[in-house]
């Protein structure tokens, strides 16, 4: 039996939401159907990029079609439970860009949400995806190397790019460096 592609409607157009677009774009298995954007300069270019797709500047307008069945929010951390909640209230099934939110009260209003609503919800953790690190668990798994029973993580990068707005430089709006980066190597080691 072959199912009909789902249907998706994409929250964001940055950088990283651009390469989310291309994704769903790209699989047969997936339509990209609107996508919400926050500024004029925004909708331009994601009409331009994806012309099939309708443009909406208000998310909310977007989570209420009824042709849409899973929102994939790629925003600014801060602005997650609010577009999360929206989308589970009109039923769709939510992918969320990590971290969840940037809040534990903020998460558990969105798991809360999904449970009550019988949607599905998960959160996009970019390194399960990586051939690096598949190879990694892989060993791990198959037991080669033994139990894992303790992980050391040492970070230095350079500064953010400022991205649209410089939300990453606010801590009110990213949460803390924590959500931003180390988030990664916490969410392996628990894979």
């Amino acid at each position: 039996m072959i199912l009909p592609p789902v249907r998706f409607g994409l929250v964001g157009f940055g950088a990283w939401g651009q390469l989310h677009a291309q994704s769903i774009d790209q699989n047969a298995d997936a339509q990209l159907v609107a996508i919400a954007v926050h500024s004029q300069q925004s909708a331009d270019a994601a009409k331009k990029k994806f012309p099939n797709a309708v443009i909406y500047r208000d998310y909310r307008e977007l989570c209420q079609r009824e042709d849409i069945q899973l929102v994939d929010i790629v925003t600014p951390s801060d602005t997650h439970r609010d577009i999360a909640l929206a989308a589970i209230q009109a039923g769709k099934h939510v992918l969320l860009e990590k971290p969840m939110a940037i809040s534990i009260d903020d998460a558990q209003a969105i798991v809360q949400a999904a449970g009550q609503r019988g949607v599905q919800l998960a959160v996009g953790h970019e390194f399960r995806l990586s051939s690096q690190w598949g190879r990694i668990k892989s060993i791990i798994d198959q037991g080669t190397i033994g139990q894992p029973r303790y992980v050391l993580v040492e970070l230095s990068r350079k500064p953010y790019r400022l991205g649209s707005s410089g939300w990453r430089y606010d801590s009110g709006r990213v949460g803390s460096w924590v959500l931003e980066e180390p988030i990664h190597f916490f969410d392996l080691a628990r894979w």
